[in-house]
């Protein structure tokens, strides 16, 4: 995930062994008819997404051959056990190789992709990262995922295809998605509407799910600045999440304070929400969130400790901030960590904030080393079988032991559904 260096700091970050190439990066299309997400991603080595989640063994396939034209179809599966229950309104990222497409069949930026569930109802597709010859992202939202497993399919090669629903539809139960493809510009792009956020001293850098955003540790920082986006009114519930690794390693993070994000304004530094990896040998998390003031109404978990996730490998945080039943819930790699009650919580004023990302609140010195990547917040509590599920598909997307299993593309005669 990373360039040469960032700016006031070079930052050379280990990983685990690559199982892909990077080429060219290309502004995507949103292939299912709508625009997707652009990209102007480095050209640094990622590593797998580091977990606990379900895993199948991957099917390999030969893409399609010669570049013939034609309309083709690969179908994608999931296995049993994914999840223990039947979950709802699932973004599922797929990866897309020379192995698995054609991109000589494909249209410029994939413009042809379209994608379908298995009883063929089109599903909105968002493209992510578009990699001609190399690893495209995209990302659909499946109706279902089912404890018994199931599938679904993308088409391509039909220069005629019907437009399929609108790419942000993928992210239609989210009040803000940022896959960080465009970190290294001075705005960032959200997903799921039109707000913008202001990126400082960010490089762009490969991950396992597209482009991230590396942090320095001394300047760098990204402002998010919506204000209605991230805010919890009484009666409602918010799901934060983001993806980061670290660089600093656990025994040498009592020099240097960490946060991933935090709320800037309004009000003194304990007003709003933050969700952090704490500076000291223990690699603590720590979510916080307050109502209308300081301490008497805070919420604050701990995790008790990252315990062996206290490494530089990839992890996901989820922080839910749930106002209807005055409850604060920190989940790491898709496990529930640890939850703070308060029933006084429930009622008083909407927070609302200007979050920022690798920085901690005003006048705090927390900074993260690292990169983060998939900043998304999400308009209610979901089931914790949907978070297992969630974090399960997108925790080894690009290596041998990822979840999804992709079909060799075949041909198909007709491409109406």
């Amino acid at each position: 995930m990373l360039r040469s260096f960032l700016v006031g700091a070079a930052l050379s970050i280990a990983a685990p062994a690559c199982f892909f190439e990077l080429s060219a990066v290309r502004e995507g299309t949103g292939g299912a008819g709508a625009g997707g997400g652009g990209s102007t991603g480095g050209d640094g080595g990622a590593g797998a997404m580091a977990g606990t989640g379900v895993v199948a063994t991957s099917g390999t396939s030969t893409g399609t051959a010669g570049g013939d034209g034609g309309t083709f179809e690969i179908t994608v599966r999931y296995p049993s056990g994914v999840t223990s229950e039947l979950v709802t309104g699932v973004p599922v990222p797929i990866v897309l190789t020379p192995g698995r497409i054609d991109y000589d069949v494909t249209a410029q930026d994939g413009a042809d992709l379209r994608a379908f569930d298995e009883e063929g109802t089109p599903l909105p597709l968002e493209i992510d990262v578009w990699r001609d010859e190399g690893t495209t992202v995209l990302w659909t939202r499946l109706p279902q995922l089912r404890p018994e497993g199931g599938r679904f399919s993308l088409r391509f090669g039909d220069t005629e295809a019907t437009p399929g629903p609108n790419a942000a539809d993928v992210w239609q139960d989210y009040a803000a998605v940022y896959h960080l493809s465009d970190a290294d510009q001075s705005t960032v792009k959200d997903s799921a509407r039109a707000a913008m956020g202001t990126a400082s001293a960010i490089s762009a850098t490969s991950s396992p799910l597209g482009v991230g955003a590396a942090f320095d540790g001394q300047t760098s920082v990204i402002n998010l600045g919506d204000v209605a986006a991230w805010s919890v009114p009484p009666g409602e519930a918010r799901t934060i999440t983001a993806w980061f690794r670290r660089q600093v390693l656990p025994d040498e993070m009592p020099r240097r304070g960490m946060t991933i994000l935090s709320s800037e304004d309004p009000g003194p530094s304990c007003r709003g929400w933050s969700m952090r990896v704490l500076g000291d040998d223990f690699a603590n998390t720590n979510g916080r969130f307050t109502v209308d003031g300081c301490t008497p109404t805070l919420f604050r978990t701990s995790s008790g400790g990252l315990g062996t996730y206290g490494d530089t490998d990839w992890h996901r945080f989820d922080l839910v901030v749930d106002r209807v039943a005055g409850e604060l819930v920190l989940f790491t790699d898709g496990d529930r960590r640890g939850g703070d009650e308060n029933p006084t919580a429930t009622t008083g004023a909407a927070v609302a904030a200007s979050p920022r990302v690798g920085l901690g609140p005003p006048g705090a010195t927390l900074r993260f080393e690292g990169v983060v990547d998939e900043i998304r917040v999400r308009t209610d509590r979901p089931s914790e079988p949907w978070l297992e599920a969630t974090f399960a598909l997108e925790e080894d997307p690009q290596t041998p032991t990822e979840l999804l299993v992709y079909e060799p593309a075949v041909p198909i005669a007709d491409a109406s559904r």
